[in-house]
């Protein structure tokens, strides 16, 4: 995977860590306000492109699509396999949406 964009509306959402290939493990975090995020998932590789599923659904790379947000953790794993139709990797999502508005790192 080559990059992982989210989007509520016209903000950019801060996806934490930031990208590096070699990192399986984000975060973003989101107000009790929000009820969807749009995401943009990105490969490195134009053969894997049509070759990334998120929990289990297709997924394209650089087509946004919107996902619903329910309160609390919401977790999405993108496997990616790679032009060779062998290697996979596995990447993991958490989008946190608040339940009042005690959260405090929605920067």
């Amino acid at each position: 995977m080559g990059g992982l964009l989210a989007r509520e509306g016209t903000n950019t959402l801060r996806v934490q860590p930031p990208f590096k290939e070699e990192i399986y493990f984000y975060q973003v975090f989101v107000g009790k306000e929000v009820s969807s995020v749009f995401i943009t998932p990105i490969t490195n590789d134009t053969e894997s492109k049509q070759r990334m599923y998120q929990n289990g659904t297709k997924r394209t790379s650089m087509a946004e699509y919107e996902q619903p947000i329910p309160f609390g953790k919401s977790w999405y794993q993108y496997e990616v396999t790679a032009g060779d139709g062998i290697h996979t990797k596995k990447y993991t999502l958490v989008i946190t949406r608040a339940t009042d508005d005690t959260v405090t790192d929605r920067k």
